[in-house]
Order: C-alpha cells, then structure tokens, then sequence
C-alpha cells in the first residue's frame, strides 16, 4: 500500500495481512514537505565506528521469523549484533547477559517479559535469562531493537534496548480460543464501547506444562505452570487527545518434589525445586497533538514483582534400591531467596518536527522500592 499526498511524504508498506471477513486499522504518518526552491545533496564518507541501525520488525515479520515459533523475543534471532541460542527466550548483545538489556512494553519499563528466569538452580537456567515470553502470538505489533547508540531517555545499562509494542484493536469485532496439550488461549480483538473509535484487545492464557509433561512421559523435569493476562484499550477523546490504558498481570509457578527426583534416570538429579512469581503492569498514556506538528504524551505507571525461589535436595542413594518415593530422606528449603521489587513513574516527552529534522526533549521521575534477602536453613 502506497500512501501519497500532496504536500506531504508519501508512506509506504510493502506488505499487509489480509483475513476474510475482518477490517484491520493500518496507521500510516505522513511528514508535511517543506517548501523549498533547491535542494542541495552533500555526501560524505560513512562513519566507520557508528554503531549499528536499529531494526524494526511488524507484527507480520515477528510472525513468520524462521524458529520464533510466535514467541516475540524468539523472532528477533538474526537481528544485527544479537546473539541468541534460540534454547531461551531471551539475547545476549556484545558479550553481556540476558538481564543487562533495556526491555519496554508500549514505552514502560518491564523487564519481566519472560517466564522461569530461574534464581537458582543448573548454571544454564540461571544464565539463560527465561524459557518463554509472556506475550501470546500476535499480540504484539512491532518491536524496535538497537544493539547501541538509543538517546539519553532509555540510558541505564550497557548492552540493547528493546521497545515491544502492544497491539491495538480493529475497528472490526473477533474472538478466539486455542486448546492444546498444555493449556487454552482466549482472545478478544475489537471495539471497547466506551467512545465511537474505541478499541480493546484481550489476551489470557495458562499453560500447565506439568500435565502435558506427564502426556508425554518426561517425568523428571518438573511441574511449571504460568498464566498471563494483557489487557490494552485505546480511547480517543477528541481530536487533538488519545488516552491509552496498559494492564499486564502475568503469574508462574515451577515445583520440582521428590517424585521428580524418583523419576529420574539413575537419580542423576536430586534437587528440590519450588518457584512462585507474580508480576504486574499498570500503565496510562495520554497524547496530545499541540499545534499541527508537535506531539506531547504522557505516561504514568505501576509495576511490581515478587518472587520467592527455594532449592533442597533429596538422598535416593541412602535408602534400598527399589524404595518409594517417600522413603527418601529430603532437605528441603537449603536456600531461599525472596526478590521483591516496586516501581511507581511519570514519564513525559515533548516531539515537534521543524527544518532540521525532529526536535524531542522530556522528562521522567522514577521511585523504586527493592527489597531481597536470602535465607540459609
């Protein structure tokens, strides 16, 4: 599709989803053409130690990413300067780990995107960085990742930034529900009802993968359970003001017990296990158009995570071959950890376009409240 005005920079999609039956909203930013009698094109030799492009993926190109599997941050493997063992739900860039990138979620720090970032545990999982996102298949829309050089607004750590946007709903009404082995998905995508060109969309799911573990005989590895729920509305009030609302609540919860341990072959792995996570994103946006080419948004937000991990070990090797499960001696709960962490901020940046390009300021204000311990029994 091939946008053009007069006046205006023409706009241009090389390729859109169709789906019978169904009406997709496609926003499309025209910049206005400044009058000019010349143009002057001045060249010069390309910066040999600039850091790399950011790169920009839509919703269709995070869908069919060769082995992304629908999972977002699985899609971004072969993006520049990304490394990713596509075993883990999560990137290292330029040597750093998993937890040292930036992650956004509609322009809100969220850096609990993934599921089973073990505290504890095998020196894999805790280094991974997480099996699976928290987001369900197309349910984000685009994701802008840059391995460097991102302005003074996202600064904080030293490897990437990647901002995750959340789709908004069509004009045109549809649900869905998946079942499968592990769990179900429900979604609703269209209309809010509270003004003519408000839009909902609504994603849950659990997945009980202790269950579908046991379907398929992989007795030993344990029994995780996760549930997300993502809720985003889009509310016009007027022309000049849009007001956004963003609820994220996502829950997980791994055990490992003895009769994991019995399970597995020879007892090569005897730890006990027991991981309960719950975090939560609440986000208000609210844009303004000031004038006819500057924009002013707004955005204040809540989040919070506890999580509490625990790791024992039972002894199968101190009782009789062929003895229950529950004969095995156990200690249980060696080494606790609790990480509970809350954020309250108000971020608001201001962006006009004048001759030289785009002119953008802000300012943000951030509370953080962080509260660990470990317990040794």
């Amino acid at each position: 599709v091939n946008v053009t005005k007069n006046g205006f920079a023409s706009s241009y999609e090389p390729s859109i989803r169709v789906l019978t039956r169904k009406n997709i909203q496609i926003k499309f930013e025209l910049l206005k053409e400044p009058e000019i009698d010349e143009v002057i094109v001045l060249g010069r030799q390309p910066d040999v130690v600039a850091t790399a492009s950011t790169t920009y993926l839509n919703r269709d190109a995070l869908r069919s990413a060769v082995g992304g599997g629908a999972d977002p941050l699985l899609s971004l493997d072969g993006s520049p300067g990304l490394a990713s063992t596509g075993e883990f739900a999560s990137f290292s860039v330029r040597g750093r780990g998993p937890r040292d990138n930036l992650l956004f979620v509609d322009d809100f720090p969220f850096d609990k995107a993934v599921h089973f970032d073990a505290t504890l545990g095998e020196d894999e999982d805790v280094g991974g960085g997480g099996r699976f996102s928290i987001f369900a298949p197309n349910v984000i829309s685009g994701a802008e990742f840059s391995p460097g050089g991102w302005g003074p607004s996202y600064g904080g750590r030293a490897a990437s930034l990647l901002k995750l946007e959340v789709a908004d709903g069509n004009p045109s009404p549809s649900a869905s529900l998946r079942l499968d082995l592990a769990g179900y998905e429900v979604g609703y995508d269209g209309p809010a009802g509270i003004t003519d060109d408000s839009t909902l969309l609504v994603s849950a799911r659990e997945l009980d993968f202790g269950a579908f573990f046991e379907t398929i005989e992989e007795l030993d590895i344990g029994a995780p359970v996760l549930r997300d729920v993502i809720v985003k509305s889009v509310i016009p009030i007027n022309e000049e003001h849009t007001f956004e609302v963003l609820l994220i609540d996502t829950h997980e919860d791994y055990t490992r017990d003895v009769t994991h341990v019995f399970a597995s072959p020879d007892f090569q792995d005897a730890a006990l296990q027991d991981l309960k996570q719950d975090s939560d994103l609440y986000g208000v946006t609210l844009r303004s158009l000031v004038g006819e080419e500057a924009v002013w948004t707004n955005k204040v937000y809540y989040r919070k995570s506890d999580k509490i991990s625990s790791e024992g070990e039972a002894f199968p090797d101190l009782v009789p071959a062929g003895s229950p499960a529950s004969d095995f001696p156990m200690r249980e709960d060696i080494i606790t950890v609790g990480e509970d962490e809350k954020e309250i901020g108000w971020r608001s940046y201001f962006e006009t376009v004048n001759r030289w390009g785009v002119f953008s300021t802000g300012i943000q204000t951030t509370q953080i409240q962080l509260d660990y311990d470990t317990v040794l029994a």
